[in-house]
């Protein structure tokens, strides 16, 4: 198939609901590169790694997940669980809390991230300077960095989310690596390498395929109770025309059919027309702005000539 997949962070399977919230993994949180005049490196990156980790042990940092860079508590939504690198991004793993927040997130509100971070932290109680050190990640509606992913849950439609991040060579190069340092066995393991890799590829093809048939199902169930909802407005609309006398019972089916042909635009200049339009001679079955044939007789087409122009 084209494109690219996660290899280890497949978005709907970075998400994992806990007693205490709901864990999700590998947020993109920042990135190697110049930001504002500044330079981070991947070693700034492994930094903030390894600093989050030691504060954390020692209880004396615990960065929080908020909204807007606020400083208040009413604003905080969770926690970040863990910090770890992979290749030039800084990735987080955050429990949310807060459920209303996790909905917001899995529905898409919510996806675009900014860190926080210390150029050089102090820790007041041992009197220890930790260097580059990440204080809070924030949801932000548009980030300074352009380029972070940030939450990549359920925000887009299927096939935009699903992306690979290796090649194939890369792929069998991996696996080729990992295999010869099982021990110092004299093993071929092209065989093994190429089946694990042809396993690899067919099971996440059919997840991919799975859930791309799933979006088209949503969409087509979107797409079909829209049209109902469509159709019930119209015959609400044409039965209060009809019980106020603007137009006769035997033009209720005509209208309806021609209501339903209209773009939202023509519906909404036939609905003003109709406002003005007096009620009909239902004893005769002609309207009072009939001409020489009564709307029952008219077409759709002609319906619509008539009163549109």
């Amino acid at each position: 198939m084209e494109g690219r997949f996660y290899v280890s962070n497949l978005p709907f399977e970075a998400f994992e609901e806990l007693e205490n919230g709901y864990l999700l993994k590998g947020i993109e949180a920042f990135k190697a590169g110049t930001w504002r005049g500044k330079q981070y490196s991947v070693e700034n990156l492994q930094e903030m790694a390894d600093n989050f980790k030691a504060l954390k042990e020692e209880n004396l940092l615990e960065p929080p997940m908020k909204v807007d860079h606020s400083e208040s508590a009413r604003d905080q939504i969770g926690w970040v669980q863990s910090l770890y690198v992979e290749g030039d991004a800084l990735l987080a793993d955050v429990l949310f809390t807060e459920k209303d927040a996790m909905e917001k997130v899995k529905r898409g509100t919510w996806k675009k991230v900014s860190a926080e971070i210390y150029s050089n932290y102090r820790e007041e109680s041992n009197n220890r300077s930790y260097g580059m050190v990440f204080r809070a990640l924030s949801i932000v509606s548009i980030p300074q960095l352009k380029s972070i992913k940030g939450i990549v849950f359920n925000s887009e439609s299927i096939e935009d989310e699903v992306t690979i991040e290796m090649t194939e060579e890369q792929m069998k190069a991996l696996l080729d690596e990992k295999l010869a340092g099982l021990g110092e066995n004299k093993v071929d393991f092209s065989e093994l390498s190429t089946n694990l890799l042809d396993g690899f590829k067919s099971f996440y093809s059919d997840e991919v395929e799975t859930y791309k048939e799933e979006a088209k199902k949503a969409k087509e169930d979107a797409a079909a109770m829209a049209k109902a909802v469509k159709a019930n407005a119209i015959a609400n609309e044409v039965k209060e025309y009809s019980e106020t006398g603007k137009i006769v019972p035997a033009q209720e089916e005509a209208l309806t059919e021609l209501l339903g042909s209209f773009s939202e635009e023509q519906k909404e200049m036939f609905s003003k027309f109709m406002e003005n339009v007096t009620d009909v001679d239902v004893e005769g079955e002609k309207s009072k702005f009939s001409e020489d044939k009564t709307d029952a007789d008219l077409s759709p087409e002609e319906m619509a000539k008539k009163y549109l122009g």
